[in-house]
């Protein structure tokens, strides 16, 4: 048996509609055979994860229009509209999408209304596509005067930079030879005047702080006293010693020393008086 379905449009890998789960769709097909045959129309959906399971059958003559809610399920689902004869599919529509949008308002597909719908999309299109015509001619008239004018700024800016005499940049870098060269210089003289300065005063306060060696001024090298230092301390040794031994006077005896009368030279008898 031979036939197809007008709308939905017969199975193509090229074509996949898209509709609403509250939609209804008008489902047109013609079979051109002189059998005499009992078809049935029917819906199968697709879960992921899940077989091919069958949503809606009902019996249909060989042709017509049935409207069939696409309902069957209270969640989006994949489907696919079958014609057979009870034991063998004869043919089949294109695949189409089911949403689950609550807020959308139910709308009945069929031919007059994809055809509606074909216009006014083709007409969206074609308004769309002059809208994107209009703006892609302005956004490139303005980035051509965009660039006409970046360009214009970049050959004035060159032609400014190629108008300066080279001489100012030879100039420049001259100048900073010479300023690097002569702080260089003076940096290395105000170093050697530090130093030789520091060196300076280091040997003064050196020779001002310097012991006298010996313990005595005159002294000869080596710790030896000089002639002159000798007799002055053999002579103040003498005066050392003699001033140890001498006793000093006194104008008054010893209160604990005994006095021992002498004897006069002579007679030691006495001597009667006349």
């Amino acid at each position: 048996m031979s036939g197809q379905f007008i709308y939905p449009p017969p199975n193509s890998q090229d074509v996949t509609l898209n509709y609403n789960y509250r939609d209804s769709v008008e489902v047109s097909f013609e079979t051109t055979t002189n059998d005499r045959i009992d078809p049935y129309l029917s819906l199968w959906y697709y879960l992921d994860g899940k077989p091919w399971a069958l949503g809606y059958n009902t019996s249909v003559p060989s042709n017509g229009t049935v409207t069939v809610d696409l309902n069957v399920l209270d969640q989006a689902y994949y489907g696919q509209f079958n014609f057979d004869d009870g034991d063998s599919v004869l043919y089949l529509s294109c695949f189409f999408n089911v949403a689950h949008n609550t807020s959308q308002s139910p709308t009945t597909w069929g031919q007059s209304a994809a055809a509606a719908w074909s216009s006014s999309l083709a007409a969206a299109t074609a308004t769309t596509s002059s809208t994107s015509t209009k703006s892609t001619a302005t956004s490139t008239t303005s980035a051509s005067i965009s660039t006409s004018a970046t360009s214009s700024a970049t050959i004035t800016s060159a032609a400014t930079q190629i108008a300066t005499p080279s001489t100012t940049a030879s100039s420049s870098s001259g100048l900073s030879s010479g300023a690097i060269a002569g702080i260089a210089v003076g940096v290395v003289i105000g170093v050697l005047a530090l130093v030789g300065m520091g060196i300076f005063f280091w040997w003064r306060n050196r020779k001002a702080n310097k012991p006298v060696q010996g313990g005595f001024v005159g002294e000869l090298p080596g710790g030896q006293p000089s002639p002159q230092q000798q007799s002055f301390i053999n002579n103040n040794n003498n005066n050392q010693a003699e001033k140890t031994h001498f006793a000093p006077y006194s104008d008054h005896p010893s209160q604990n020393s005994q006095t021992t009368p002498s004897e006069l030279a002579g007679h030691h008898a006495l001597q009667e008086l006349p």
